[in-house]
């Protein structure tokens, strides 16, 4: 979802994210599963995406989501990656590419791998959003993710989290 909060993912990001391997979730999608999920949310379920524990849907499988970009809704799927991230799910999110928010530098900082693709077509869009997007990658396969999306776009490595967590201590005592 993207845009109009309605537009799919095109298929040559999910065959890079299958590469990485099957999806076992996903949390914000539509009841047709464009993305062929094992499981999926929607805006519709009780309890959607944002409320839903991923951890015990995804039974250990790859989570992709391709969040909302509606004003107002970014921030809240960005901490809930971070969140599910930090439970042990292996994610796979694709964003607005807009590293001057504090969000998707939150994301960036907890995330293992980063990739900066050209614009994406997606489903259902006229044309090419007016923005950039951003991969990021949350797991135990970062060389898995590298070798499925390094032809899409520079990949960076971020400085870890929990070297960002020890600095953050440090400075508050």
């Amino acid at each position: 979802m993207s845009g109009g909060n309605d537009w799919q993912t095109p298929d040559p990001i999910l065959d890079r994210v299958r590469r990485v391997g099957p999806i076992g979730l996903d949390p914000c999608t539509v009841a047709e599963n464009p993305t062929g999920a094992r499981a999926i949310i929607t805006k519709d379920d009780v309890p959607d995406g944002l409320e839903a524990n991923w951890f015990g849907r995804a039974k250990g499988e790859l989570v992709f989501a391709n969040i909302p970009y509606g004003r107002g809704v970014v921030a809240e799927w960005a901490a809930k990656i971070v969140e599910e991230a930090s439970r042990g799910v292996e994610i796979i999110a694709l964003t607005r590419g807009d590293m001057s928010t504090r969000w998707a530098r939150q994301m960036a900082i907890a995330a293992r791998l980063v990739c900066f693709p050209p614009r994406i077509r997606f489903k259902g869009a006229n044309g090419s959003p007016n923005f950039s997007n951003t991969v990021f990658y949350y797991g135990p396969r970062p060389e898995t993710f590298r070798r499925a999306f390094e032809d899409l776009g520079p990949i960076v490595a971020p400085i870890s989290n929990q070297k960002n967590q020890a600095r953050k201590r440090a400075i508050n005592g």
